[in-house]
C-alpha cells in the first residue's frame, strides 16, 4: 500500500508505503466481508492537499487506487482540534482514534474523559482512561 500527499503545486509533501503480508487462507471470508483498514496521517500544511493511495497485490500484480482532494484548515496556535475516523465495524460499534498533544502541561497522570452528546435528544455517553504524560 502506498499513499502520497501532494500540495497545490502537485509536489510530494509527505508519503507512507507499507508492505502487509495477509493469509487468505485464514482471513479471506473476513477481508472480504468487511474490507481492511490501514489508518495513517500525514504531515502537511494548510491548504489544498491531494491525496492519492495504491495498493497492490504483489502475488498476482492486481492493483486499485483511489484519489481524495481535501483542505488542511488554518488552526489558532495552542487550539485544541479533534479530528476523527469513525466507520461502523463488524461488531457494529464506531471507534474514533484521537491524538492529543498536550502543551505545557507538568508530566503527570490524568483522566482523559471524552464525552459525545446527541444533539437532538440531549442524550450523551461518556468514557474515561488514565494517561501519563511525560
Amino acid at each position: 500500500m502506498y499513499g502520497y500527499a501532494l500540495d497545490e503545486r502537485g509536489a510530494i509533501v509527505d508519503m507512507v508505503a507499507l508492505a502487509l503480508r495477509l493469509d487468505l487462507a485464514k482471513l479471506g471470508a473476513r477481508v472480504r466481508e468487511s474490507g481492511l483498514q490501514l489508518h495513517t496521517s500525514f504531515g502537511v500544511s494548510p491548504g489544498k492537499v491531494d491525496l492519492r493511495f495504491l495498493v497492490r497485490d504483489g502475488s498476482t500484480g492486481r492493483m486499485g487506487s483511489r484519489r481524495l482532494g481535501v483542505v488542511v484548515p488554518t488552526f489558532a496556535s495552542g487550539s485544541v482540534v479533534v479530528s476523527h475516523r469513525a466507520v461502523a465495524e463488524t461488531d457494529g460499534f464506531r471507534r474514533f482514534v484521537l491524538k492529543v498533544t498536550p502543551a505545557g502541561v507538568p508530566a503527570g497522570d490524568y483522566t482523559f474523559r471524552v464525552r459525545i452528546k446527541d444533539p437532538l435528544s440531549s442524550e450523551s455517553v461518556e468514557s474515561a482512561q488514565v494517561v501519563r504524560v511525560e
